[in-house]
């Protein structure tokens, strides 16, 4: 059974409480079964305000996370939640960080941020999927990048999300665009002079986010203790994150998307058509008038079809963000929803729609 804080079973902890945390066992700066991460640090202090114990329950932090943990009953909190995550109960936020542009400062380039006329000649790296993809793609950056995979299996060593770092320090990408906590490890770690920007929010991407604990929804009684050992070791906690390089923002006024959000942007299908618009639509024909019939659907019009150019283009952006990850080589569903037969797919013609 699930519970705030469980007794301990052990002979060495008969009568201390245990602080129960959903922990990632591979996967630094963050967290891993040797507890050298920031998050393994903070979460010492916590416990040790709360007067408990912390042991942990492993499970690697990516899909399907809550369920295997919080609502499996194996743990009680999650460090390292975005502000705002459905799935759990989120504390006050214990820091707030955000998107950075990480390049080595030995090469020479003048990169005050992403609209620099640099970067339309630099290899840019950039984790598949994440709100800085999308700042990518509205500068017309996107021939120029590499995308990376947040998410990987914890039995090998291939395309850790470090990975990214770790090609921008070999020289592989001139520019990464990452999270600020992954980018500032790297930057204290790897012995290489990197230079870090942070990124500021753009209208409709947010690019910096308040980072909580979560709790089973309803665990009030929890969540009330975080906030409390929050305020009370803010310190110590921001000293943690200090010493792992993570860049620090004030905090924000509000939630935002998670980090790991896909890209936003897309239009609602069910806006109206604006006045001038409406002003231009024929009015229908006596005839049809006079004798309407069955009334047709929506016609899913495809503005691409026979265009051949942005057919291709289409194509080339689909594999460069990497929406096959989800949706399939061909559009045609995977892990997510199919895109072939119910919006628009590579300038594909109407009748395939």
């Amino acid at each position: 059974m699930s519970v705030a804080l469980a007794p301990s079973t052990g002979a060495v902890f008969a009568q201390s409480p245990e602080l129960r945390v959903c922990g990632d066992p591979d996967n630094l700066p963050y967290s891993n079964e040797r507890l050298e991460g920031f998050e393994n640090r903070i979460a010492a202090v916590v416990a040790a305000e709360l007067g408990a114990t912390p042991v942990y329950a492993w499970w690697p932090h990516q899909r399907g996370l809550v369920r295997n943990t919080i609502d499996a009953g194996t743990c009680d909190v999650i460090f390292g939640v975005p502000e705002g995550l459905d799935f759990v109960l989120w504390t006050k936020p214990y820091y707030r960080s955000s998107y950075v542009m990480a390049y080595r400062d030995d090469r020479g380039y003048d990169l005050p941020s992403l609209d620099a006329p640099a970067l339309q000649q630099l290899r840019i790296g950039v984790h598949v999927n994440t709100p800085p993809e999308e700042s990518l793609a509205r500068r017309g950056l996107l021939d120029n990048v590499s995308t990376y995979s947040l998410f990987f299996d914890p039995r090998g060593d291939r395309d850790r999300p470090r990975k990214l770092l770790d090609d921008l320090v070999a020289g592989t990408v001139d520019v990464a665009v990452a999270w600020g906590p992954l980018a500032g490890y790297a930057a204290a770690t790897s012995g290489a002079p990197l230079e870090l920007v942070p990124l500021e929010d753009e209208p409709g991407v947010p690019l910096s986010f308040d980072i909580s604990m979560g709790v089973a929804k309803g665990n009030e009684a929890l969540k009330d203790r975080l906030e409390t050992a929050i305020d009370r070791r803010r310190t110590e906690i921001l000293a943690i994150l200090e010493e792992y390089g993570v860049p620090l923002v004030p905090a924000g006024g509000g939630a935002a998307a998670s980090p790991a959000a896909g890209v936003s942007g897309a239009a609602d299908p069910n806006a109206e058509a604006a006045p001038e618009e409406a002003a231009q639509l024929e009015p229908p024909s006596a005839a049809a008038a006079a004798d309407p019939g069955p009334t047709p659907g929506p016609r899913k019009l495809n503005p691409f079809t026979g265009n051949a150019d942005m057919a291709a283009e289409g194509r080339t952006l689909y594999f460069q963000v990497g929406c096959q990850g989800c949706h399939g080589g061909g559009g045609g569903g995977g892990m997510a929803t199919s895109v072939i037969d119910d919006a628009w797919t590579f300038g594909s013609d109407d009748d395939v729609l």
